[in-house]
């Protein structure tokens, strides 16, 4: 399965962030490490810029530092885990399901149509209302990823 995330990822990082949210962050990543899937980036999306943003903006934190070395290795330098997809590969949303969907989140819908088997995951509870009324991009809230048995 293809795993496509948002920013909580990164949210889940910063200094500032709740221990119960690291916490989940911790077990996202562990069971993402234990199970065969791949994670879907793609390389100019609000969630690599914002990834580049907070290393400049939090490098000098070493808590903060030390997760992000973590996710970078995961997310970016294990390239038999991350499909990194390019601006000009991303498939365009139908227009039927960008209605509701705020922009910033489009490049998530891109990211899922254009790898094979992904799925969302998310804490946006909108959207996830949103895509699965429609039926047409998976997508699961990351307590529901972290409890599920999705193959």
């Amino acid at each position: 399965m293809n795993l496509v995330v948002n920013e909580w990822v990164l949210e889940y990082c910063l200094p500032q962030t709740l221990q119960a949210d690291r916490k989940m962050l911790a077990s996202f990543l562990e069971k993402f490490q234990h199970e065969n899937s791949k994670i879907v980036i793609g390389r100019e999306t609000p969630f690599t810029q914002k990834f580049y943003r907070y290393m400049k903006q939090y490098g000098d934190d070493l808590s903060f530092k030390k997760r992000f070395v973590i996710l970078n290795n995961i997310f970016f330098l294990d390239s038999l885990r991350t499909i990194l997809v390019e601006t000009n590969e991303m498939q365009a949303v139908p227009n039927e399901d960008m209605v509701g969907v705020n922009p910033d989140d489009l490049y998530l819908l891109e990211l899922a149509i254009t790898a094979p088997d992904a799925i969302i995951v998310t804490t946006d509870t909108k959207l996830i209302q949103t895509l699965t009324e429609r039926g047409t991009i998976r997508i699961i809230h990351l307590e529901d990823y972290l409890e599920s048995d999705l193959r």
